[in-house]
């Protein structure tokens, strides 16, 4: 890894410099896959919905006059 204000080469696991002592950010992981899960939940949301309507249209007495 490269510091960012000396530009010399420190330990991936390094918290601060050694050459300047600046502090080093740590790199996060990233997500896997960011994009699976928005989708699913999209479906569920949508089946969810149709059930409830589908109960609702059932169960539903007519009004009489």
């Amino acid at each position: 890894m490269e510091c960012p204000n000396c530009h010399k080469q420190v330990d991936e696991d390094s918290t601060f410099c050694k050459y300047c002592g600046r502090p080093l950010q740590q790199k996060l992981p990233s997500p896997t896959d960011p994009s699976g899960i928005g989708w699913k939940s999209g479906i569920a949301a949508f089946v969810l919905l149709l059930i409830i309507f589908v109960l609702f249209l059932l169960f539903m007495k007519p009004v009489t006059s």
